[in-house]
């Protein structure tokens, strides 16, 4: 549940597995071929696959090796042209057609689970963001997130008497895991915390029968009430939360072969959450062509949007959906240079302007408005607009400029300015600064003072969020209160403090999404590790 873990020697990333695994040393016979390399000036890694290759004994290569099967061969080339950017296109438009069919007949808005859900939902039509990871649904590893509460939606569900969360999985599943569990357990929680004493139903979990079993129903029932406990722990205004959200949730599911319009009426007790999963259900790899809308032919993909770093090539959501058309009508062979071109000019070929719903200013209440979190996007509208603030700190992800204190100039407020890369350097970088950082912030920061210090990143869900909670576990006390730096030197700082603090920051930005190795650059610093 915790999602703090101290890494070995200097490694800020849990998937750095050679450096957290101290007993993955080579043998003495790999340092003699090592040594042997260095001598001889090479280390490179095919001539270590060479050399492991003529190791091997003439029975131990299989013919397949040099001599490849023509059907393996073409078996390659038939996966390579199925998973083209084309058809993955193709199949995210026929998969949209079908989300927002649904969202027609239901009459309900439409929130995308982030990243994925939003490759099928226009950005006109997208009522909002949630992040519900599927990595918190797998068998044995069930979780209920405190670092990604999704606060925000709740009010959106109190207001439309309902929603719908809409995400994909690839083959293999019908439904991803996100939307059979995640979501089903954040259900269960938020009823049995904001609405105690509801009926014994709108308390437990509800998962679909036909993905999970009665065993792991079973073992992920027994967890309910460990969650809710340490959800009450963070000490949140349960009271405001469950006026805004009025009555208990209640899941339901939707892929493509439900029929809408016979799902079963669920009450006016209930507040319905429809887990919308929008890709086709594939049994077999490979496909007949499917006909578009435009006309093409095309073979579908199920969850074709999912992992778009690894086939994009760069293309986000917001710019598919601003280029839809020229995409869709583009031939396979000029893809790839018109998508280039696209994200090269930062979409400006959209027709559509891009969606705002993760910017603005979220000022924080629990130190009493001393802190303000947003975009970068949104802070160049506050440097134009000469908003009176107290200071900045803004952390770049790319770009030039010059680092470090920047004093007030005629017009405006003293800067900060930092580059911070968004990878696993990036947080080791942020580890390092954090000292400097929250020294000149609290230089500036002022109990008499009523306007805010504003830190700001690329999208004010990550790295910002990470520097104001270090700021607000160093310079502020358990009620909020901006305190002297001696009384900060003995206050004790342990992981249920920080959760807690997180907490402060998630009440009011809601769409807050720090990740994983963001807190963990700030756990080290906050502990003493870094």
């Amino acid at each position: 549940m915790s999602f703090f873990r101290r890494p070995a020697e200097d490694s800020s990333s849990e998937y750095d597995s050679d450096e957290e695994n101290p007993t993955n040393l080579p043998e003495s016979g790999a340092n003699d071929v090592e040594t042997d390399s260095l001598k001889h000036g090479s280390t490179s890694q095919e001539e270590t696959d060479v050399n492991s290759i003529q190791d091997l004994q003439p029975e131990e290569i299989s013919d397949d090796f040099f001599n490849p099967s023509i059907n393996s061969i073409a078996n390659t080339i038939r996966k390579f042209t199925r998973l083209s950017i084309s058809n993955r296109l193709h199949s995210i438009n026929s998969d949209s057609l079908f989300v927002q069919s649904v969202a027609s007949t239901l009459g309900l808005p439409i929130v995308a689970n982030e990243r994925c859900g939003s490759w099928y939902v226009p950005p006109s039509q997208k009522a909002g963001s949630c992040y519900f990871k599927s990595t918190d649904g797998h068998f044995g590893c069930w979780s209920f997130s405190l670092r990604r509460l999704n606060l925000g939606i709740l009010e959106l569900i109190g207001q439309n008497r309902g929603c719908i969360i809409v995400d994909s999985t690839r083959r293999g599943k019908s439904i991803p895991d996100a939307l059979s569990k995640t979501v089903p357990i954040w259900c269960a929680v938020m009823n049995s915390v904001l609405f105690p004493g509801s009926s014994e139903e709108g308390a437990k979990v509800e998962l679909p029968e036909n993905a999970v079993s009665a065993s792991e129903r079973a073992q992920i029932s027994k967890l309910i009430d460990g969650f809710s406990k340490q959800l009450r722990e963070l000490q949140l205004d349960t009271q405001k939360l469950a006026a805004q959200l009025r009555k208990p949730m209640k899941p339901v599911w939707i892929t493509r072969e439900t029929d809408v319009a016979d799902i079963k009426y669920i009450g006016e007790e209930y507040n319905p959450v429809y887990l919308l999963s929008a890709s086709r259900y594939l049994k077999e790899e490979l496909q007949p062509r499917d006909s578009g809308a435009l006309g093409q032919n095309f073979v579908y993909i199920q969850g074709a949007g999912d992992d778009h770093e690894g086939w994009a090539r760069g293309l986000l959501p917001v710019t598919y959906w601003g280029n839809r058309e020229r995409l869709l009508q583009t031939p396979e062979a000029e893809l790839p240079e018109l998508i280039d071109e696209i994200v090269k000019s930062g979409g400006s070929n959209s027709n559509n302007p891009p969606a705002t719903d993760l910017t603005g200013l979220s000022i924080l209440s629990k130190v009493h408005k001393k802190l303000a979190i947003c975009d970068l996007v949104t802070y160049e509208a506050l440097r134009k607009a000469q908003t009176p603030v107290a200071a900045a700190i803004v952390c770049y992800e790319s770009g030039v400029f010059l680092e470090g204190r920047a004093e007030a100039n005629k017009s405006w407020c003293p800067e900060y300015r930092t580059y911070i890369p968004p990878n696993k350097v990036g947080s080791k970088q942020l580890r390092t600064k954090l000292v400097e950082v929250v020294g000149w912030a609290g230089e500036l920061l002022t109990s008499d003072s009523s306007r805010p210090l504003i830190i700001a990143c690329q999208t004010g869900n990550n790295v910002s969020v990470g520097i104001t909670l270090a700021l607000i576990c160093q310079l502020f006390d358990d009620h909020g209160r901006l305190t002297p730096k001696s009384a900060n030197s003995n206050q004790q700082v342990d992981k249920g403090m920080i959760r807690q603090r997180l907490s402060w920051i998630i009440s009011d930005r809601t769409q807050a999404n720090p990740s994983r190795a963001t807190l963990q650059a700030v756990n080290l610093f906050l502990m003493g590790w870094a």
